[in-house]
């Protein structure tokens, strides 16, 4: 009995992920949020451009996106739209 719940609350999970996938890549290409997304990329760029974090680049979101997509960034190319689709993925997992 307690095995049938396991298999529809897990069901429901993976619905509920791959939805959130789906209308979050949607949103990325079709709406955009450009003011923070631009935001995180401004810093990104200024940090790649070897300016100092704290001193020269202001960090709203901390430091943790701006190494995320420095590193991201040898292997996918970061602009607005992958910033907010990579986004999309991680909140949705």
């Amino acid at each position: 009995m307690i095995r049938k719940y396991e298999v529809i609350i897990n069901f429901f999970v993976y619905i509920l992920i791959f939805s959130s996938i789906y209308l979050g890549f949607n949103h990325s290409v079709y709406s955009q949020d450009y003011h923070h997304n631009f935001f995180i990329l401004s810093t990104i760029i200024d940090y790649q451009n070897n300016l100092k974090l704290y001193e020269d680049i202001f960090l709203q979101y901390g430091l943790g996106q701006i190494f995320f997509f420095s590193f991201l960034s040898n292997f996918v190319k970061i602009n607005l739209v992958s910033i907010s689709l990579i986004t999309s993925i991680i909140y949705s997992l």
